[in-house]
């Protein structure tokens, strides 16, 4: 062990090589394995996950493809495979009282059915319900205090 460090002592440039190296591969591989994990073994916050599958409008232009709201209602009427749908879309939007600088957030827009099929429970308040999506209806948000 004496010789060892002996050895390093006097090689101040590999040492430092050395140390970056091993730093690196720690990182990298910390990195690797957080992902993978998340990706694979995590079971996601909601009951029966296995069930559930996301069905999408694709172009050669753009992978995921925005529809139309008649659109989706027709299609979501022509899935009889399935014993349940909804639908939602990736939204930023701006929050801040009148007359202070607004944040920006990032949230979806979801059908009334969203929380129900997912099995998400409201901490406070209620969900939203299939009554929502009529037209002419008030909007209503449901707010959440962080992802997961």
């Amino acid at each position: 062990m004496k010789f060892a460090l002996r050895q390093l002592y006097k090689n101040p440039g590999f040492t430092a090589l050395a140390m970056v190296t091993l730093a690196l591969g720690i990182g990298v591989n910390t990195t690797t394995f957080s992902l993978v994990y998340a990706m694979l073994f995590r079971i996601p916050p909601y009951p029966h996950p296995d069930q559930i599958v996301m069905v999408y409008a694709t172009s050669p232009q753009e992978p995921f493809q925005s529809q139309s709201p008649a659109n989706l209602q027709d299609e979501l009427k022509a899935l009889t495979l399935f014993s349940h749908a909804a639908v939602y879309n990736f939204v930023d939007s701006n929050l801040g009282r009148s007359g202070e600088p607004a944040s920006r957030i990032n949230g979806l827009e979801v059908g009334g059915n969203f929380f129900s099929i997912l099995g998400i429970p409201p901490l406070m308040g209620r969900v939203l319900t299939p009554a929502d999506d009529q037209p002419g209806k008030n909007q209503a948000v449901v707010a959440s205090g962080g992802t997961t």
